[in-house]
C-alpha cells in the first residue's frame, strides 16, 4: 500500500520547530505498520515521555542523513560501476593470429579505493568477474602472500583473501 500524503491547510495545534515543514505547510502522512511495531513504538514513546510521531520524525530525519552521507553505510557496487572499472583496466592486444588481454591489477585496486568500494561488498557474480580479470593480470613467479597483501585495503572476505593468496588457474564456482 503506497504512502498517501495529505495537506492540512491550517493546523489548530502549535507546531514545534523540530517538525519538518515545506512552505509552512504541514504534511500528514499515513502508512501501514504492524501492531507489534506500533506497540513497541508506544512503549519507547512512554519511556522517553514523547509521542510516537516525534519518534517517527526523528527516525526519518536520521535515516535521511545516513542516505545523504554514505561513508558510514556499506557501499554496494552496481554491475555498471564494476564493469566500467574492469573495462578501464583491461588492455586488449591484437596479434597477427590472436587477440590477448591483460589486466592492470594496480589500476583496479586504485580505482576501487578511489570509489571506496570493498571486495567484501561484491555479489558472487561480481566476484567471479573480478577473479577472471585478476587471473589475466597475475605476474609470472608471483609471491602469492605478497600478491594478496596488495588487496588488504579493499577488505576482502576470508574466502576472497584465501583465493588471492593461493596459486590458481581454474575458476571456482
Amino acid at each position: 500500500m503506497p504512502i498517501k500524503p495529505t495537506e492540512q491547510e491550517e493546523s489548530p495545534i502549535e507546531v514545534s520547530e523540530d517538525i519538518e515543514t515545506i512552505d509552512n505547510t504541514i504534511i500528514k502522512v499515513t502508512f501501514p505498520i504492524s501492531k507489534t511495531t506500533w506497540k513497541k513504538l508506544g512503549e519507547v514513546a512512554l519511556k522517553r515521555e514523547t509521542s510516537r510521531a516525534s519518534i517517527m520524525r526523528e527516525a526519518i530525519k536520521r535515516h535521511l542523513l545516513e542516505l545523504e552521507e554514505p561513508t558510514e553505510q556499506t557501499i554496494k557496487i552496481s554491475d555498471r560501476q564494476l564493469d566500467k572499472i574492469l573495462e578501464e583496466n583491461t588492455e586488449t592486444k591484437e596479434g597477427l593470429f590472436s587477440t590477448s588481454q591483460t589486466f592492470n591489477i594496480d589500476g583496479f585496486i586504485d580505482d576501487m579505493e578511489a570509489k571506496n568500494f570493498k571486495l567484501k561488498n561484491l555479489s558472487p557474480d561480481q566476484w567471479k568477474k573480478v577473479r577472471t580479470k585478476i587471473n589475466m593480470g597475475v605476474p609470472e613467479n608471483v609471491d602469492w602472500e605478497e600478491f594478496a597483501e596488495k588487496f588488504k585495503d579493499l577488505e576482502p572476505t576470508k574466502e576472497q583473501y584465501e583465493w588471492l593468496s593461493t596459486e590458481t588457474e581454474s575458476e571456482e564456482d
